[in-house]
């Protein structure tokens, strides 16, 4: 019987690290995890749109394989960042990338699939089920690298996310100046007294960066730190991001 991956479980007001996989090719991947995994990060995050190419699903199911094998007892993160959300240009169409999701779900190779949440609502449903149907974990997501929406459009976006009902909404955004951070974590705190579905939040860019070393103390339940290579702008290496987290508890 082959193993499943470790299970995504995430928890308001604690400070839990993940760090992404960005590699083209499976020899990629394996050299980023030689660096990674002595770093001691809590979940890691693949980002499959990285890679050469995602047509062939039987090269990129054995690539799933051998990185849970080597995980061990990390939960692993997949997602396909789009090109409007900040992702690489890959070789499939969005009905193919939702057959991938599917299939990676089914594979027991990963703990959570990461969708973006602007997609249509038949697609999203169609991964969402895949997850439940195979016992991981969904996280609706939405990703803003021109600007930081209104606070009013922020508060919308999380609680039409909820509606959905996945296991975790991400809101990540642009900040413009100090006061689109502190917008971002206000925003992070009134939605996580007030709905019951777990947010990731954070502010990208170099002025965003307190919202990656504190935003668990105001909800959000994950946070992106580089292992070996930044898959966004403002990520902040693992070990500076854990001296942190002591000073603060």
């Amino acid at each position: 019987m082959t193993t499943k991956a470790q299970s995504l479980d995430l928890h308001k007001y604690t400070s839990t690290v993940c760090t992404a996989l960005v590699g083209k090719t499976a020899e990629e991947l394996d050299r980023e995890l030689d660096i990674i995994l002595p770093k001691e990060p809590d979940v890691l995050e693949w980002r499959a749109d990285h890679l050469e190419t995602l047509a062939d699903t039987g090269r990129l199911l054995k690539a799933a394989d051998s990185i849970r094998k080597r995980a061990g007892k990390l939960p692993i993160i997949f997602t396909i960042r789009s090109v409007h959300e900040g992702g690489e240009t890959i070789d499939i169409d969005e009905e193919a990338k939702v057959e991938v999701l599917q299939q990676i779900a089914a594979s027991g190779s990963v703990s959570a699939l990461d969708y973006e949440w602007s997609n249509n609502r038949e697609r999203v449903t169609g991964v969402q089920n895949a997850c439940r149907k195979h016992g991981i974990k969904c996280i609706l997501s939405y990703h803003n690298f021109q600007e930081t929406p209104s606070r009013e459009e922020m508060i919308r976006m999380l609680k039409e996310m909820a509606e959905q009902k996945p296991d975790y909404g991400k809101l990540a955004v642009m900040p413009q100046n100090n006061t689109d951070v502190l917008q971002l974590l206000d925003v992070t705190e009134e939605i996580t007294s007030s709905l019951e579905m777990p947010i990731i939040t954070m502010a990208m860019g170099p002025l965003g960066g307190i919202t990656r070393l504190a935003g668990w103390q105001y909800g959000s339940v994950l946070t992106f730190a580089v292992g070996s290579s930044s898959s966004a702008p403002g990520q902040i290496p693992i070990d500076l991001v854990r001296r942190v987290e002591q000073a603060l508890k």
